[in-house]
């Protein structure tokens, strides 16, 4: 035969079942939320070196610049402190 089952036990029941699913929800905003902050790329302001360059060689994306560099004929370049 079945039983009565108290209210106090259904309620018990019901308030565990909500908390599993609030923290699997909780679990996946985070982990969606981390993903997209993790897949930005971004560079700090204070670990850049940004100056003017009049002479010298500029390298970048590995292959080396020359100021005015036209045609194959570098041109020579001075560097001003930041």
């Amino acid at each position: 035969m079945d039983r009565n089952i108290p209210q106090s036990e259904i309620r018990r029941r019901r308030i565990f079942n909500v908390l599993k699913i609030a923290v699997v929800a909780a679990i996946v905003i985070f982990g969606i939320a981390m993903t997209v902050d993790w897949l930005q790329s971004r560079v700090k302001r204070s670990s850049l070196n940004i100056c003017t360059v009049d002479s010298g060689v500029i390298e970048a994306s590995g292959r080396k610049w020359q100021s005015g560099e036209t045609q194959g004929q570098p041109r020579r370049m001075r560097l001003r402190p930041c």
